[in-house]
């Protein structure tokens, strides 16, 4: 039997093999197209982000020499950074870089900065921002909490800071030089355990007069003036008020027996 060989002699025509070719060129075009961007973006991330970084240590070394005190704020200008287009103001004051140099500053006032930071290669980054001096505070803190004042004692006559009486305090007429029948708190007073004030006595309190139990009068001329706030445990009706200079500047209330 005869065995018979078939050959396909066919090949690629020319107009076949110039698509191919110009297929070919196309995908070559895009992919180095698409390639040189990526590697431009790439490029261009990094030097942004290299600007901001020295623009970051810039700004840092400008603060620290504010706060230090210095009149002359100066930088180190490289070929990666480079300052244009510049606002420098220092309170109502403008201010101009020299040498690399921010002169005549007062860190007793503001320092504002506005300006563009830019690199050969074109990249620029806007900054601004404002230096201030940072002020040191003490806070003094009184004590309003009446078990945290101190012990007084009554013969004083005159207390200068926070008093608190713990036991029943009975405050009689009595012909006291140093006294007078007048006694004054120019701080707040706590009577922990009641008060008694005999005729023609008076007690001033300048600020907050603080009442645990009770106020008893004997006679109708003692007084308690009061400028702060009276704060008792509970009301007692026989008391008056009364807006009155009570001997003191305007502003004081007595407080005195109804009968």
């Amino acid at each position: 039997m005869p065995i018979r060989h078939f050959y396909n002699q066919k090949g690629l025509t020319l107009v076949e093999l110039l698509a191919s070719i110009s297929l070919f060129g196309i995908v070559i075009v895009l992919a180095s197209s698409i390639l040189f961007q990526s590697l431009d973006s790439e490029e261009t991330t990094s030097n942004q982000i290299s600007l901001s970084q020295n623009t970051n240590v810039l700004i840092s070394e400008l603060r620290n020499q504010y706060n230090q005190g210095e009149t002359d704020l100066c930088f180190n200008e490289s070929s990666n950074l480079t300052i244009k287009d510049y606002t420098i103001k220092n309170g109502e004051s403008n201010l101009y870089i020299t040498d690399n140099c921010i002169n005549g500053v007062s860190n007793q006032k503001p320092l504002f900065i506005d300006l563009v930071a830019t690199t050969q290669s074109g990249v620029s980054l806007p900054v601004k921002t404002t230096f201030s001096r940072q002020e040191s505070y003490t806070l003094n803190i009184t004590a309003t909490n009446p078990d945290d004042f101190k012990e007084g004692n009554i013969e004083d006559c005159t207390f200068d800071e926070n008093v608190k009486f713990n036991e029943e305090i009975i405050i009689k007429n009595k012909k006291n030089e140093v006294c007078k029948n007048k006694y004054n708190f120019n701080e707040h007073v706590a009577f922990m355990n009641g008060i008694t004030i005999h005729n023609k006595v008076t007690i001033v309190a300048h600020k907050n007069f603080y009442l645990r139990g009770v106020i008893n009068f004997k006679g109708s001329k003692g007084e308690l003036c009061i400028k702060g706030k009276f704060e008792r445990g509970e009301e007692i009706s026989e008391l008056v008020k009364e807006t009155s200079t009570c001997f003191e500047p305007e502003g004081y209330s007595i407080y005195h027996i109804t009968r």
